[in-house]
């Protein structure tokens, strides 16, 4: 059995960050401002996202949204999410 020796400065870390996306192990984003960050569980973001949507405090608001609960728990994802 051959042994190979990688060099990681020749190492195409987006394409190996694709094929994990691909795969769905990752949730990834190739834009710019998106690059930097990288989900490992996306099933586990998916499921984060449901909890929060159906917490009892936006299910008896009919699904609508007050300011204070938007701020407190949407605010950094609407952030990322503007820059797509």
């Amino acid at each position: 059995m051959q042994k190979i020796n990688y060099n990681l400065s020749t190492i195409d870390f987006n394409s190996a960050l694709r094929r994990l996306r691909k795969s769905g192990i990752i949730l990834w984003y190739e834009q710019a401002e998106l690059q930097d960050w990288i989900w490992l569980r996306p099933d586990q973001v998916v499921a984060d996202f449901h909890n929060l949507l159906s917490k009892d405090n936006i299910a008896k608001c009919n699904g609508r949204i007050s300011q204070s609960i938007y701020e407190d728990n949407f605010k950094d994802i609407a952030d990322l999410l503007e820059t797509i």
